[in-house]
């Protein structure tokens, strides 16, 4: 192996077989974290769900990015037209509503 780089480690095959709609990225140091993205232009809707969600990642000790997506090419490329939308690793799980803090937990989890 050349000097100074890292062997690529695969994760475990728990991971591997995973559904896809709960599979989590892969991250160096083996923690599995989970993508949320929350869809809006910053309308007062948009801005309770990314609350939620936040409150839910923190309550719950949940490894999560959350972002959040303005970009209306982006979020149409989600097939999103109702916003706010949700989208946990890359699946839309909501659209046009804020869902309840146990909804939310309950994708999450």
């Amino acid at each position: 192996m050349e000097e100074g780089k890292q062997p690529y480690i695969l994760p475990p095959l728990s991971v591997l077989l995973v559904p896809e709609t709960l599979r989590r990225r892969w991250l160096e140091g083996g923690t599995l974290v989970a993508k949320v993205e929350i869809l809006g232009l910053g309308c007062s809707r948009c801005r309770l769900l990314e609350e939620l969600v936040r409150e839910v990642v923190a309550e719950q000790s949940v490894p999560a990015e959350v972002e959040r997506v303005t970009d209306v090419g982006r979020i149409a490329s989600f097939g999103v037209f109702s916003l706010p939308g949700l989208v946990i690793d890359g699946k839309v799980v909501a659209t046009g509503s804020v869902p309840s803090k146990r909804r939310i937990a309950e994708w999450l989890g």
